[in-house]
């Protein structure tokens, strides 16, 4: 486990979390028991869900989609993806670029909030192809939910994660 992180929970698919050392109110899934994370909170249908995730992020993060993401948990249960980070020589986090799902628009995002949007644009995907992926009703209600609280997490999270990040993100999903 990586020892940025501290304070241990596990819910109850057995996926094992540690709370986020920067980064208040995120758990993240250890490395080695994180398998059960992507079934519990996306449906039987996890694997479209992972695959749109990696999609959106070759199209909106025009150094490429990192190989490695982490598996987060907010304090409100909201699960999401993000791009393992690094930090630059002065100890502070890489920032990604990133662009809109129309590509006409870049900014600079925390990785986390570069998660989050990334994670918002599949879950439209998941949306659009409901009926192709065999979406019932209520997984459908799902991602239309995950949608939403991906928005509203990154905004209440954006101050936390460096100046400029809310305004950035924003200007990303306007």
């Amino acid at each position: 486990m990586n020892t940025a992180f501290q304070e241990q929970k596990v819910d109850a698919a057995g996926t094992v979390f540690a709370r986020h050392s920067a980064v208040a109110g995120l758990w993240v899934a250890d490395d080695e028991k994180r398998m059960a994370f992507l079934p519990a909170y996306f449906t039987d249908r996890f694997m479209r869900f992972e695959n749109a995730v990696f999609q959106v992020g070759q199209r909106t993060l025009p150094d490429g989609s990192p190989a490695y993401w982490e598996f987060a948990l907010s304090d409100n249960g909201v699960p999401f993806l993000y791009p393992k980070y690094g930090v630059d020589d002065t100890g502070q986090i890489e920032l990604i670029r990133v662009t809109n799902v129309d590509g006409d628009h870049e900014d600079s995002l925390h990785p986390i909030l570069a998660g989050l949007h990334t994670c918002r644009i599949a879950s439209v995907i998941m949306m659009e192809r409901a009926d192709k992926y065999r979406l019932s009703d209520d997984d459908e209600r799902l991602f239309y939910d995950r949608y939403f609280d991906y928005r509203n997490l990154a905004l209440d999270l954006a101050d936390q994660l460096g100046p400029g990040q809310k305004q950035a993100f924003i200007r990303l999903i306007d």
